[in-house]
C-alpha cells in the first residue's frame, strides 16, 4: 500500500500535534457558537441558523460586539478585546496548520527522513513556515488556554450564559 503524503512529509510528532490543534479548535468553535446563542437567549435551532454559516473569526467578532454592549466596566471590555484578539491571531496559526499544504523540507527526498515538514500557506508570495511538532503543540495549548480564559470570563460576567434551552422545539 502506498504511503500517504502525510506519512511521507510529516514526522509522527507533527501529525499528532496537528490532531491536537484540530480537536482543540473544534471545541473552541463550539464554545463561541454556544456563547453567541446564550448571550442572545437563543435556542440551538435558532442559534444555528445564525452561526452555522460563519467562520470562527466572524463568530468571535459577533460575540465580541454583542458582549461589549452588555459590559459596563472598561477594564473588562479591554480584557475581552484582548482575549478575542489573541484567539483570532491563534486561529490564523491554526488555519496554516490545518489548511496549509505540507511538504518535505527536502524537495529531493524520496523516502521519509524524519525531518520536519514545512507548511505552505495557500496564498501567493507567502514564505514556507517551518513548524516542529513542539511548535504545533504550542498552538494547540494556546487554543486550549484561550478557550478556558474566554469561558471563565463569560461565566464570571453571565453565570447563566450556557444554561439556555432550545425554545424553538
Amino acid at each position: 500500500m502506498p504511503k500517504l503524503s502525510a506519512q511521507h512529509a510529516l514526522t509522527k510528532e507533527q501529525c499528532e500535534a496537528i490532531g491536537y490543534v484540530a480537536v482543540e479548535s473544534a471545541f473552541l468553535e463550539r464554545l463561541v457558537e454556544v456563547l453567541i446563542w446564550g448571550i442572545c437567549s437563543l435556542g440551538e435551532a435558532q442559534g444555528k441558523f445564525i452561526t452555522d454559516p460563519m467562520r470562527l473569526d466572524k463568530r468571535l467578532d459577533l460575540f465580541g460586539d454583542l458582549a461589549k454592549r452588555k459590559l459596563n466596566n472598561p477594564d473588562r471590555i479591554a480584557l475581552l478585546t484582548r482575549i478575542i484578539s489573541d484567539l483570532k491571531e491563534t486561529n490564523n496559526d491554526r488555519n496554516i496548520i490545518i489548511h496549509g499544504l505540507w511538504f518535505s523540507s527536502d524537495p529531493n527526498e524520496k523516502e521519509p527522513s524524519g525531518k520536519a515538514a514545512i507548511a505552505i500557506k495557500l496564498r501567493p508570495r507567502s514564505e514556507p513556515i517551518r513548524l516542529s511538532g513542539q511548535k504545533i503543540m504550542v498552538t494547540a495549548e494556546k487554543i486550549l488556554q484561550l478557550s478556558r480564559e474566554l469561558y471563565q470570563f463569560c461565566l464570571k460576567e453571565w453565570p447563566d450564559i450556557l444554561s439556555f434551552s432550545d425554545k424553538s422545539q
